[in-house]
């Protein structure tokens, strides 16, 4: 069976992080996964979460911005890793349905063979 890479999380609380004003740490009510994030997500949005590991596609515009960090020219992707931040591990990573450019859906959707991720 293959893991599920990309899937609809709902968030389930935000905790600031002292001195920063632009982001927090969310964690959801699908995994105990908590991730370092914009504070433009909040409490009850549902977000599409990518696991530690995941690679998403290089030509995918929606993903360009994690070209200067994550991109990984042997895998032809984006590599996302586990990062600490502020003295805080973010555990994957987490985009608006916006931000990926799909129609929002209900949390639990795997999503990982639409956004072609591996």
């Amino acid at each position: 069976m293959a893991r599920n890479m990309a899937y609809v999380v709902s968030v389930k609380d935000t905790v600031p992080i002292e001195g920063k004003d632009r982001i927090h740490i969310v964690s959801f009510n699908e995994n105990n996964y908590k991730v370092i994030a914009s504070k433009e997500i909040q409490t009850g949005m549902n977000v599409v979460y990518f696991e530690v590991d995941s690679i998403l596609p290089a030509d995918n515009p929606h993903f360009e911005f994690l070209r200067a960090r994550c991109f990984k020219e042997k895998l032809n992707g984006h590599l996302v890793k586990q990062m600490k931040m502020c003295g805080v591990f973010s555990t994957g990573l987490i985009m608006t349905f916006e931000e990926v450019g799909i129609k929002p859906c209900k949390p639990g959707k795997d999503l990982t063979d639409e956004l072609q991720i591996r």
